[in-house]
C-alpha cells in the first residue's frame, strides 16, 4: 500500500482513539478559543529564566492517578510519567500522536500523581509561516527548572501563533501570552453550518452548480484533476459520490496516492496548512490492516444494493475526528471521511454520510 493510504489508515485509528478528553482536572485556562485574540502581545515573550524553580525532584516518581477518562490514553501516560521530571520542578509531560503533525499531551505531577489535562491538541505551524521562521518549528518547548512552557502551534487546529503558560501547583497551566499569526498564514474555519445548512436530512447534498464538472458528468469537479493519474495507478475500482455535501462542496483541492493496490483522495478547502485545511477522504484498499467491525462507537447501517456499512459520527475531547462510513465490496474495504460541524446531531451526520457513500455506490466504478 502507498504510504499515503497507509498513513491514513493509521492516522484514523489514532484520531479516533485521541478524539477523547484526557481527563478533567485543568480543562479551562489552558484551552484555546475559536474567537482567540492576542493575549499581552505588546509585550515580549517572556523567557525560562523569568520563572524559575526552587527546587527539582529526583525522589520517585508516583504513579498517575489514572480518570474515567484518561483510561484510553493509559499505557501512554504510565510510560511518560515514568520518566524524570522533565517541566516545572516536579512534573512530566507524556505526549502521544493524533494524526499527522498532531500531539496531544498531559501534565503529571511526579510527586502527587495528579493528571492535568491540556484540554487541546497541538499541531503544528502552516508550512508557508515555518519557511521563514525556522526558530518557530518545535511545538513545544520546557525544561525541569522552569514552570513557563511555550507552544508554537495551532491548538485544536485553529488560532494558530506563539502560546505561553506557566505551571501553577495544584490548579494546571495558565496562559499567559498569546499572539496569532497573520490572518492569511490562519487555517480555514471548520464551517459551523448555520440554519440553512444544517438540515441536512431534508437537502444532505449540495446542489451548487460549480462543485459539478463543466462537461455535465454526475462528478464533482474537484476529483476531474486527479481521477485519471488514480485510475492509470491503480486496479481498485474507484467509487466517488456524484454531489458533495456542504460545507465539502466549497473544497478547491483535491491530492491523491495511489498504487495496484489502493487508492486515497483528499480534498482540501485549502494546502499548505497541514490537516487544518482537511474536508474530506475517499479511499479503496484492497489489503487493509484494521477491520471496521474493531473500532469502537462503530454502528451497523444498510447502505445502497443492500451494501452492509458501518457508520462512526464525529467524536470530540482534545480535538474532532470526523464522520467515518466503511463498506466492503468484491475484497474492498472502502471509507469515507468528511470534516462535518461538530454541532451538527449525530442523526444528521449519518444521514449526510449514508447519502454520500449511496450516491458512490450507485454511480459504480469511475
Amino acid at each position: 500500500m502507498v504510504s499515503h493510504i497507509a498513513r491514513r489508515a493509521s492516522s484514523l485509528v489514532i484520531l479516533l482513539v485521541c478524539s477523547y478528553t484526557v481527563g478533567q482536572e485543568q480543562p479551562g485556562p489552558a484551552s484555546a478559543s475559536p474567537m482567540a485574540a492576542d493575549l499581552n502581545a505588546q509585550t515580549p515573550r517572556p523567557s525560562f529564566n523569568d520563572y524559575p524553580v526552587k527546587e527539582i525532584y529526583r525522589g520517585q516518581p508516583a504513579p498517575p492517578i489514572i480518570t474515567k477518562e484518561a483510561r484510553w490514553f493509559r499505557t501512554r501516560i504510565r510510560e511518560g510519567a515514568r520518566s524524570d521530571v522533565q517541566f516545572a520542578g516536579h512534573y512530566t509531560i507524556p505526549a502521544w500522536g493524533c494524526g499527522a503533525d498532531c500531539i496531544m499531551f498531559v501534565v503529571v505531577d511526579s510527586v502527587s500523581g495528579r493528571v492535568y489535562n491540556s484540554g487541546f491538541s497541538v499541531v503544528g505551524l502552516p508550512f508557508t509561516w515555518l519557511d521563514e521562521h525556522e526558530n518557530e518549528g518545535e511545538k513545544m518547548q520546557f525544561h525541569p527548572n522552569s514552570r513557563l512552557l511555550k507552544i508554537n502551534a495551532c491548538p485544536n487546529e485553529e488560532n494558530c501563533g506563539q502560546y505561553d503558560y506557566v505551571m501553577i501547583d495544584g490548579k494546571g497551566l495558565k496562559l499567559i501570552r498569546r499572539q496569532l499569526l497573520p490572518a492569511e498564514f490562519q487555517p480555514p474555519p471548520v464551517f459551523p453550518q448555520d440554519s440553512s445548512q444544517n438540515h441536512v436530512a431534508s437537502a444532505p447534498l449540495s446542489t451548487n452548480p460549480a462543485n459539478q464538472a463543466k462537461s455535465g458528468s454526475s462528478l464533482p469537479a474537484v476529483f476531474i484533476s486527479v481521477l485519471p493519474d488514480v485510475k492509470a495507478k491503480s486496479r481498485v475500482p474507484v467509487l466517488l459520490p456524484s454531489e458533495l455535501p456542504e460545507p465539502i462542496g466549497r473544497a478547491t483541492h483535491a491530492v491523491q496516492e495511489a498504487d495496484a493496490g489502493g487508492y486515497g483522495i483528499t480534498l482540501y478547502f485549502k494546502l499548505g496548512v497541514g490537516d487544518s485545511g482537511f474536508a474530506a477522504n475517499f479511499s479503496g484498499d484492497a489489503t487493509p490492516k484494521y477491520s471496521p467491525r474493531e473500532l469502537p462507537n462503530v454502528a451497523e447501517v444498510e447502505l445502497a444494493h443492500s451494501v452492509r456499512g458501518f457508520f462512526r459520527p464525529i467524536s470530540c475531547g482534545g480535538s474532532c475526528a470526523p464522520v467515518n462510513l466503511w463498506w466492503e465490496d468484491g475484497g474492498i474495504l472502502y471509507q469515507i471521511q468528511l470534516r462535518l460541524s461538530s454541532a451538527v446531531s449525530e442523526e444528521d451526520q449519518e444521514k449526510t454520510i449514508e447519502a454520500v457513500a449511496n450516491s458512490a455506490i450507485l454511480a459504480g466504478p469511475r
